[in-house]
């Protein structure tokens, strides 16, 4: 079950592990105003994942346990104009699917698909 938490919880957890907050104004607005805020990331798979991934997996598991509803964007296309064959996305494409969201889970953050 997940723990209700404050705005200045929420914000906190939003907050940490971060060089700097662009806006936090404006994001403590948002965290008062929205029930459930969404945001996106995106990624080209143009490699394999590797363990840099985790930087971005972890604030993306706190981001849905502050209450974020977030979207990951496969950037199939980015990664074809870099040179990456389509018969190559394909599979990545399929594998990311499936891999980033278990890895999310596993850091503690919850898809719902």
């Amino acid at each position: 079950m997940i723990k209700k938490m404050s705005v200045e919880e929420r914000l906190e957890l939003i907050k940490r592990n971060t060089v700097e907050i662009i806006g936090e104004e404006d994001l403590k607005n948002l965290l008062t105003s929205k029930k459930e805020p969404v945001c996106y990331l995106g990624t080209a798979p143009t490699g394999i994942p590797h363990v840099g991934y985790f930087v971005w997996g972890l604030k993306v598991a706190d981001l849905l346990r502050a209450g974020f509803r977030v979207k990951i964007l496969l950037a199939d296309l980015h990664a074809a104009l870099d040179n990456t064959p389509w018969e190559v996305l394909e599979k990545r494409y399929y594998f990311y699917s499936k891999l980033i969201p278990l890895m999310i889970k596993a850091m503690g953050g919850m898809f719902l698909n």
